[in-house]
């Protein structure tokens, strides 16, 4: 690849935050690549380490790769910044520290191509730091059909556990600037509601069940010493992240032949929202988020997904003890 490729069939899209430790490994990952008609586009977001130098070589080595910085935004502002350039018939948003199948890009592309899909989803393998394991995705009795078939399948496979992960995927470019998918700014945690409305909104999707994507589930320093600042952003995510998800749930009720466990999803949310309030150090703050709980109506909106007597009782007891804290 010596030149800029004026119509790419992908382009991807990678956000970078500090990630020199991982780069090179992923970055091998592209170079082996079979497909040929690909655009990378790096969106380094205000990384302080080696990074940027890391990427600068590889566009050296690979002219057709778009370099953009800019103050450090999130990971989602990231993709936007891509997105908003990206000149490929299709986009997919690999992480700067997982890899990826030399041939992953070239069959979900030829998947899509040959069946003429908006989206594509391909199998992955979820690693720890230990050394284990674990398929992200149940094999289930699907390929080809509307998203929200395969997810609903996924879901009761999982009872109600489902890896809403950005990566594997690639996506139709013109079909998403088409429904207008951005990804939610300012905030974090925002896979589950993009991957729920991706895939109830994609009539053409496929499910290509081979592992071709490798996300690493690592213990970062944020996950183990988040500051009061971090806990109350996070809080606010999931609020804000998870009335996003309701007010999806017409389209579930609509679309998916039982969504019980589309509404379990949703009261595990709820678990989370209830787990991140009581790690909020500072009780000013405490009382702030537990406050903007109660006037979110969010205790309401879930009440009548709870569907045994004890799930209500549980239920009633979080929301009182959130009614205490606001006051």
């Amino acid at each position: 690849m010596c030149d800029k490729i004026s119509k790419p069939l992908i382009s991807l899209v990678v956000p970078v935050f500090n990630a020199d430790k991982y780069l090179d490994s992923m970055l091998s990952g592209f170079e082996k690549q079979s497909i040929e008609s690909v655009e990378y586009i790096f969106v380094d977001d205000g990384s302080t380490d080696g990074s940027w130098l890391i990427l600068s070589a590889f566009k050296e080595r690979h002219p057709a790769t778009t370099l953009v910085k800019q103050e450090n935004k999130g990971a989602y502002a990231a993709r936007n910044a891509g997105m908003a350039i990206a000149n490929g018939k299709y986009i997919s948003f690999p992480d700067a520290d997982d890899l990826v199948d030399p041939e992953m890009f070239s069959k979900l592309c030829s998947f899509c191509e040959v069946n003429e899909l908006d989206v594509a989803t391909g199998n992955s393998l979820i690693l720890d730091e230990d050394g284990s394991r674990q398929v992200m995705y149940p094999s289930v009795d699907f390929s080809l059909g509307p998203g929200y078939e395969w997810y609903e399948r996924c879901l009761e496979k999982r009872s109600g556990g489902f890896w809403h992960c950005i990566c594997p995927s690639v996506y139709r470019l013109s079909w998403l600037k088409e429904n207008n998918f951005t990804f939610y700014e300012g905030f974090n945690g925002f896979d589950v509601p993009w991957t729920a409305s991706i895939l109830m909104k994609a009539e053409r999707f496929g499910f290509y069940d081979e592992n071709l994507y490798f996300y690493y589930r690592r213990q970062g320093s944020l996950s183990l010493a988040k500051s009061n600042k971090q806990k109350v952003r996070t809080v606010d995510s999931l609020l804000v992240s998870t009335n996003l998800l309701l007010n999806l749930r017409a389209d579930v009720a609509c679309k998916f032949s039982d969504s019980k466990f589309f509404d379990l999803l949703l009261i595990k949310r709820r678990q989370k929202l209830f787990h991140s309030l009581r790690e909020v150090d500072d009780r000013s703050d405490k009382k702030i988020c537990a406050k903007k709980i109660v006037n979110s109506r969010f205790f309401d909106k879930i009440y009548p997904l709870c569907l045994s007597g004890k799930e209500k009782l549980k239920h009633m007891l979080v929301y009182a003890w959130v009614l205490v804290l606001s006051l």
